[in-house]
C-alpha cells in the first residue's frame, strides 16, 4: 500500500521553472552598462551566437531608421495573459521614440507556447497587425513547432527587419491601418477560437485520463480481493479506499468509490469466519463479551482509540480468533517497552525562552498509557533573528534602480498602441 501512495504522489509532483508574474521582473537590456542591446533572455532560450546576431541588426536598424525594438524570451510569465504583459512591459519600459512611436516589442513565452508582437502607434502604421501575424507565421512558428526557439526568434527578427528597412513613419499611413487590420483580426479570432477550444479539449482529456487512473486502481484493489479467501486480507486490502484524500484527489468520481469501500469494509469485517482448526463456524463477540479474551495491553489499546479488536470464537471456545483493525491516524505508536500501541506525546514546552543573544532550551515528554514507560527529550530552540525587512526593501529597490530591473532607463520613452498580433503553435 506504501507504494500506491508514492504512486499517487508521484502524480503531483511538478517541474520548477523561471517564471516572470511581474515586468518589474523582467531584465531590461537597455540598463546595462553595454550600450545597444536590445534582448532579453533571462533563461537562455536563445544562443548567444544568434543574440550576438539580433543585437547586431536590430542595432543597424534603429541607426539607419530610428525603430527601437525589444526581444524578450522568457520560460514563463505564470497564468498571465500574454497581451496584457506585453502592453505592461512594454509601458515599463517605453518602447520607441516619444514623439514617433516607433517601438516594436517581441514577447516570447515558452510555457504558453505563445509569440505576440506588441507595436507602437507609429510603428503600426508600418508595420500592421496583418503584417506582425504574417512573420509570426512565415518565419517563426515552423521553428518554434520543432523547438528550436532560438532559430526561430532570430528568423522573425530577421523578416521584422526586412519589413522596416527604408520605412519612415507618416500620418497618412493611418488611413489605411484600420481596413488592413480587420482582415487580421477575423483570422486571429478564428485561430484564438480553436486556440481556446484545443485547450479546453486538453483539459478535459486530462481530466479524463487522470480519473480513469484513480478508477484502475480501484479495479484492480477489487480483482485482487477476489482471489483472497480470507475476509481480514480483503478488508486491510479496500480500507485505504474508505479515506475522504481520495475525494479530493478524484473529485468527480471516488466520492462513490469512497461510499463502496466504506460499505465492502463493513461487509468483510463482519463476514462468516470458520475455525482453521476443526472448520466450525465462528461468531462475532460483543464488545462485552470479548474483554475477557484480551489482554490488558489490548483493552487499554481501545480505550485509547489506537485498535479496535474483534474477537471470533466457535460454539465451545476450541477456536479463538481475534483481529487488530488499525485505526490510521490514532496518534499513538507501538510502546518501545510492551509493544503495545499506548505511547504518546504528553506535552512539549519551553524550559528556557530563546533571546536574541542565546538560544532557548525545551523538552517533550513521551508516556505510555499501558505500562507507563515515559521518556523524556530536551531540544535546542534557535535564538531569536531581528527583521531585517526594512533594510532589504531598500537595498532591493536600490539594486532594481542600479540593476536594470525597473523599467524605462534608457528607451526612448514611446508607448504601445494595443496592436500586434499573438501566434501559438
Amino acid at each position: 500500500m506504501k507504494s500506491l501512495l508514492t504512486l499517487i504522489s508521484v502524480f503531483w509532483c511538478t517541474l520548477s521553472w523561471s517564471q516572470y508574474t511581474n515586468v518589474r521582473q523582467v531584465p531590461n537590456p537597455k540598463s546595462s552598462n553595454t550600450i545597444n542591446k536590445y534582448v532579453a533572455n533571462p533563461d537562455n532560450i536563445i544562443s548567444r551566437r544568434d543574440q550576438n546576431s539580433i543585437n547586431g541588426k536590430l542595432t543597424e536598424l534603429e541607426a539607419n531608421y530610428s525603430f527601437e525594438v525589444a526581444i524578450v524570451a522568457l520560460t514563463s510569465i505564470g497564468n498571465n495573459v500574454i497581451e496584457d504583459f506585453a502592453v505592461d512591459l512594454f509601458a515599463d519600459w517605453k518602447i520607441g521614440n516619444a514623439n514617433t512611436d516607433n517601438g516594436l516589442l517581441v514577447l516570447f513565452v515558452q510555457d504558453q507556447r505563445l509569440i505576440r508582437f506588441e507595436t507602437g502607434d507609429g510603428t503600426s502604421t508600418v508595420l500592421p497587425d496583418t503584417k506582425c501575424y504574417e512573420i509570426q507565421q512565415q518565419y517563426m512558428i515552423p521553428y518554434f513547432r520543432s523547438t528550436q526557439y532560438s532559430e526561430g526568434i532570430l528568423a522573425g527578427v530577421q523578416g521584422i527587419v526586412d519589413v522596416l528597412n527604408g520605412k519612415t513613419i507618416d500620418d497618412t499611413a493611418m488611413d489605411s491601418y484600420g481596413v488592413e487590420n480587420e482582415e487580421y483580426y477575423k483570422e486571429y479570432d478564428e485561430q484564438e477560437r480553436i486556440r481556446k477550444s484545443k485547450r479546453n479539449k486538453n483539459w478535459l482529456i486530462g481530466l479524463s485520463v487522470w480519473h480513469a487512473v484513480g478508477l484502475i486502481l480501484f479495479l484492480l484493489v477489487l480483482i485482487i480481493t477476489r482471489f483472497k479467501s480470507d475476509p481480514y486480507a480483503k478488508y486491510n486490502l479496500v480500507k485505504w479506499f474508505s479515506l475522504w484524500i481520495w475525494a479530493i484527489l478524484f473529485p468527480i468520481t471516488h466520492i462513490f468509490v469512497i461510499l463502496l469501500a466504506k460499505k465492502l469494509k463493513t461487509r468483510y469485517r463482519d463476514m462468516i469466519r470458520f475455525s482453521s482448526e476443526n472448520g466450525e463456524i465462528m461468531h462475532k463477540l460483543t464488545e462485552q463479551e470479548e474483554d475477557k479474551f484480551l489482554s490488558k495491553g489490548q483493552l487499554t489499546e481501545e480505550l485509547v482509540r489506537s485498535i479496535d479488536y474483534d474477537v471470533w470464537v466457535t460454539e465451545k471456545s476450541e477456536d479463538i480468533l481475534i483481529l487488530a483493525y488499525k485505526k490510521l491516524f490514532s496518534g499513538y505508536t507501538k510502546c518501545p517497552s510492551c509493544k503495545f500501541k499506548t505511547y504518546k506525546k504528553s506535552y512539549d514546552r519551553t524550559i528556557v525562552s530563546p533571546t536574541y543573544s542565546s538560544s532557548g532550551r525545551g523538552e517533550r515528554k513521551y508516556e505510555c498509557a499501558n505500562c507507563g514507560h515515559s521518556k523524556i527529550t530536551g531540544y535546542r530552540i534557535a535564538k531569536l533573528v531581528r527583521s531585517s525587512n526594512t533594510s532589504s526593501s531598500r537595498s532591493s529597490w536600490s539594486s532594481s534602480s542600479s540593476g536594470g530591473y525597473s523599467g524605462g532607463s534608457s528607451w526612448g520613452g514611446g508607448s504601445s498602441s494595443g496592436g500586434g498580433a499573438t501566434s501559438g503553435w
